[in-house]
């Protein structure tokens, strides 16, 4: 996490699951502010997807063993 928001790590950004897009916008005070923000690309989703998949198998397996 760098100033308030998360921040995938240089693994994933290596490997394209993560795409940025930078903004601005005005505080109240006038000032021009920057702002990060961090989307899942298809390639980063099926991976996510993936994982996730097998971690539910794995748990199954450990919760059916005697």
């Amino acid at each position: 996490k760098v100033n308030g928001v998360w921040v995938p790590s240089f693994k994933i950004k290596n490997l394209d699951y993560m795409k940025s897009k930078t903004y601005t916008t005005t505080n109240e005070r006038g000032e021009t502010v920057a702002h990060q923000h961090f989307y899942w690309t298809q390639k980063g989703r099926a991976a996510l997807m993936l994982e996730l998949r097998k971690r539910e198998l794995k748990i199954k397996h450990q919760n059916q063993q005697p």
